[in-house]
């Protein structure tokens, strides 16, 4: 009787082990797609994010380059983390404004860029989830090319 109790208990133990084995294997590759899949569509929008914002400062009067980068900011709002919402609130609200254009003073750019670094830096704290990607991150400014014709 003894024998036959442990060789059930063995073939139980051995049996729940498996299942738990497998569930947390299971929920572990299903997280981990789940995160990948939320990365992919991040990066995604943050390029059409970066491109928009490109594309505004080569032409600020193109309606369609205003237009997309209106959308993409309200995609931001939905996708972001809170720093990536506070950043770029922070910087539209400053480029709503139209201090870029006002006296043209380094302060005024030197602001922008600040902004812009601040929030190019949380986009990429949010796509990457490690704070070590923005250790020595330089300063950057909008780089824009000539308009098109």
């Amino acid at each position: 009787m003894d024998l036959y109790f442990n060789s059930i208990l063995a073939a139980s133990i051995s049996i729940l082990a498996s299942v738990i084995t497998a569930s947390s294997a299971y929920y572990f590759t299903k997280r981990s797609q789940q995160l990948n899949d939320e990365r992919r569509i991040k990066e995604e929008f943050f390029r059409q994010f970066i491109k928009a914002l490109s594309d505004l400062a080569i032409d600020n009067s193109n309606r369609s380059a205003s237009l997309a980068f209106s959308e993409s900011i309200n995609i931001l709002l939905l996708i972001g983390s809170p720093g990536v919402v506070k950043a770029l609130m922070n910087f539209h609200n400053y480029i709503k404004s139209d201090k870029t254009k006002t006296d043209g003073s380094s302060d005024q750019s030197d602001l922008h860029d600040e902004l812009l670094h601040d929030l190019i830096k949380e986009l990429r704290l949010d796509l990457f989830r490690n704070f070590k990607v923005n250790k020595d991150f330089p300063k950057i400014h909008l780089v824009g090319g000539p308009q098109k014709y």
